[in-house]
């Protein structure tokens, strides 16, 4: 029967979902548009020096905009890894978006100590890049054939590459470095709003999904 769980050949690992039962389902594809999302959110990190030159606060403080964001990024990356293994997937992900959003939401602010603080929970969304979104792939389809789903999220974290760096561009170009950079942090921010949801629904999803084969491979 199509969709029904493969049954796995005696002696032979199978925890987790087959690579095309998982590429058939919309959760599958919401976490790999979950992964566009947060790669393209990190990648606006690079926006954080020319910002706060726009502002008048100089090259210093640019600089310092960046430093924060990369000391953030580097104990995000750690905290997550902490969070997943004694709490669970759902509160590493509760932590890393919500420290992106809430430093994304501080960048709005035009002050300078807010905006370096802003910075600072502002890089988890790189380190939630970097960290969640393997483990995500990992917890919710499991190792069966991990490599192969997780080069598609690859595949999607240049595009969000390439993309948060053009889209900056063309925001300061239509409405001014100000204007340009205010909004563009606006969408940043839903941009994780909708990060959340789509995360919050494709874990709950495809665990129910990944039970069905678990439930398969399991020995009688």
């Amino acid at each position: 029967q199509e969709g029904a769980p493969e049954t796995a050949a005696a002696g032979a690992p199978a925890e987790g979902v087959p690579a095309q039962a998982a590429k058939r389902s919309v959760y599958f594809w919401m976490i790999v548009f979950g992964t566009l999302l947060i790669t393209s959110a990190g990648s606006f990190n690079a926006h954080l020096s020319p910002m706060g030159i726009s502002y008048g606060y100089g090259a210093r403080i640019g600089a310092l905009l960046v430093s924060c964001s990369m000391a953030g990024n580097v104990l995000s990356k750690n905290l997550l890894g902490i969070l997943y293994d004694h709490l669970g997937l759902r509160r590493a992900l509760i932590f890393g978006v919500g420290a992106s959003a809430l430093g994304c939401a501080l960048l709005l602010i035009d002050s300078v100590p807010v905006r370096v603080i802003g910075a600072f929970l502002f890089g988890s969304a790189m380190g939630t890049n970097n960290v969640a979104t393997p483990l995500v792939i990992k917890d919710v389809f499991g190792l069966r054939d991990y490599g192969e789903l997780l080069s598609y999220n690859t595949l999607f974290m240049t595009f969000g590459n390439s993309l948060a760096l053009l889209f900056g561009g063309v925001m300061v170009d239509a409405f001014g470095a100000q204007r340009g950079y205010f909004l563009s942090f606006v969408i940043v921010l839903c941009m994780l709003a909708l990060l959340a949801v789509l995360y919050a629904v494709a874990v709950r999803g495809g665990r129910r999904l990944r039970s069905k084969y678990d439930a398969v491979s399991s020995p009688q």
